[in-house]
């Protein structure tokens, strides 16, 4: 789950930057692997975990 006070630890450990963030959110909700979680959070569904 991805939400405003894990996603810079999220990106660091991924090695992604804010910049970043955008243009892979677009990618997964196109492949509808996005959702809603709270009115704060995303959660992402993945076969693997970062």
């Amino acid at each position: 789950m991805l939400t405003r006070d894990n996603v810079g630890a999220v990106l660091l450990r991924a090695n992604l930057t804010q910049a970043d963030l955008p243009a892979l959110t677009a990618a997964l909700q196109a492949e509808g692997r996005l959702e809603a979680a709270g009115s704060d959070a995303i959660r992402i569904q993945s076969q693997t975990c970062i």
